[in-house]
């Protein structure tokens, strides 16, 4: 399990919180969860 849903869910509700164009909260949010996706995790047993 990655959350990348969680993660790009979260970002595109805090940048409308903050008053962000959807296109701006939409592209951050999903910068945010190809980081996500693209970090190196150990894993699980």
């Amino acid at each position: 399990m990655h959350g990348a849903g969680d993660e790009l869910t979260g970002v595109v509700a805090a940048e409308l919180a903050k008053s962000s164009a959807i296109a701006v909260a939409l592209a951050t949010a999903n910068e945010a969860a190809a980081k996500l996706l693209s970090a190196v995790r150990p894993e699980p047993d």
